[in-house]
């Protein structure tokens, strides 16, 4: 009986401790105020392919099994896209967006945080087919039209051409950033544009 009566103040006197621990900690600012603005580039774009065909010759028929003979060979590129961002005129970003997946067959999703000091700016977002890739796709269509593999193996102009059809989407507006807030740049795929929110 004596022990548990000297264990009592013990166990008051840690509680109590912890309380003012909590207390102590509560006093802690958990994040600062930010003194600058965020633009935040963020969306999803689906179907970022171009599919080309072309017709099969009776050569190339024979030498498939029956069940695999259609008269159109069609392929499905997926289509890389550039993101640029410029603000007052000078590139504050340049980067290329792969669509995800194993098989490149999945959305593409852009996600970038740029934080602005508080003032006026002129923006500029730019999302479009990589002038590039046609050239990449296409030199890849050769390796392995070479190497035998059942790609319908299109010329270099074919695939530029396609890739100069993909969508394409242009920002041009005036942003006023102030501290703390966030305005956010996102992509109307069934309207066709890019939108600034959080003016």
């Amino acid at each position: 009986m004596l022990e548990k009566l000297w264990l009592w103040p013990a166990r008051v006197g840690t509680a109590a401790a912890l309380f003012a621990l909590l207390a102590v900690l509560g006093h802690f600012p958990m994040g600062s105020t930010s003194h600058d603005g965020l633009l935040r580039l963020a969306w999803r774009m689906s179907g970022a392919q171009v599919r080309l065909c072309r017709e099969r010759s009776q050569e190339d028929l024979l030498r498939l099994p029956p069940h695999m003979r259609q008269a159109k060979a069609c392929d499905d590129i997926a289509v890389p896209y550039r993101l640029s961002l410029r603000l007052n005129g000078e590139e504050r970003l340049e980067r290329v967006v792969h669509p995800r997946g194993a098989k490149s067959d999945r959305p593409i999703y852009v996600a970038e945080d740029i934080w602005l000091a508080p003032g006026a700016y002129r923006i500029e977002v730019r999302f479009e087919p990589d002038a590039a890739a046609a050239e990449k796709l296409g030199d890849q269509e050769d390796q392995e039209a070479k190497h035998g593999l059942d790609r319908p193996g299109h010329e270099a102009h074919v695939l530029r051409d396609a890739i100069g059809r993909a969508p394409r989407y242009a920002l041009s507006q005036n942003l006023v950033s102030t501290a703390g807030r966030v305005a956010l740049v996102e992509l109307d795929e069934s309207a066709q544009e890019l939108r600034l929110l959080g003016q």
